[in-house]
């Protein structure tokens, strides 16, 4: 329809991509006019060729041209399952065919690491062990404020990664990013500082105890905000496959500041 002849392999191969990618952003301007053309008892051919023009258009809505970022960034579906993987620790060559043995052993390497972070993280909380024997209620929130740090880096570093694997992120624009990621995490420091403050207050009964808390988790979410930017950014300076090395990272970071902010703060505050 488009060159006045019969579209070869790679021509119907792009189209059906185009549609996939197109189909999945529900009123974009490209989608409801082909909507609108359908509903009218045109025929799909015109529906498709009304909902291209209307791509041609600066307004049409932001087309998803990063989806062709990251679906360009890899040859083949084997080095998007790659980055999968790494993603959740285990190795590249790990399959659920594998032995016992080789799977332990491709597991084994992160899970390590991870168990050397989390030691650096009770350790922190070790040199407050006078003040959580004094007050048990320090123990029972603790969980909330590294939960909530751990979470918001997540959050962060997900988008970070993302941006990176499609060129969005780089030298250029990362002090721009950096400032509006720690922006998003101080306001939702505030945010749930105030709910979380409210809370330990209404349950033990401590205005002292929320206000402790409530700083803790604003400084926790900081914290998270430049972690979840910044370690990314860092292992991509390195050749680092930012996928693979992130997650602990971040988690480490949240962790000792959450435990060092809340306990730090409850020993002068508190006792």
């Amino acid at each position: 329809m488009l060159r006045g002849g019969k579209p070869g392999v790679l021509s119907v191969r792009a189209m059906q991509t185009s549609l996939s990618v197109y189909a999945e952003h529900e009123f974009y301007a490209s989608t409801f006019a082909a909507r609108v053309i359908a509903d009218t008892g045109s025929d799909m051919d015109s529906a498709i060729a009304g909902a291209i023009g209307a791509l041609r258009g600066p307004k049409h809505g932001g087309a998803k041209e990063t989806d062709f970022q990251i679906q360009n960034r890899y040859e083949s579906p084997y080095e998007a399952e790659a980055d999968i993987l790494c993603l959740g620790g285990v190795g590249v060559e790990e399959a659920i065919t594998n032995s016992v043995w080789q799977t332990t052993r491709s597991r084994f390497s992160w899970l390590f690491v991870n168990l050397a972070t989390a030691i650096l993280a009770s350790w922190v909380i070790s040199w407050f062990g006078g003040t959580i024997q004094q007050m048990v209620a320090l123990a029972i929130l603790m969980p909330i404020v590294a939960s909530m740090g751990g979470n918001a880096g997540t959050q962060t570093m997900t988008v970070a990664v993302r941006a990176l694997a499609t060129r969005n992120l780089g030298p250029l624009n990362a002090v721009r990013v950096t400032l509006r990621e720690c922006s998003v995490g101080l306001l939702n420091g505030v945010f749930f500082a105030v709910i979380v403050g409210f809370f330990s207050w209404w349950w033990f009964g401590s205005d002292r105890l929320g206000m402790v808390i409530a700083a803790a988790m604003m400084i926790n979410l900081l914290a998270a905000a430049l972690a979840g930017i910044l370690v990314p950014l860092a292992l991509d300076h390195f050749d680092i496959d930012p996928v693979i090395a992130s997650g602990t990272f971040v988690t480490t970071v949240t962790d000792v500041v959450g435990f060092f902010a809340f306990l730090g703060l409850a020993s002068v505050w508190l006792l």
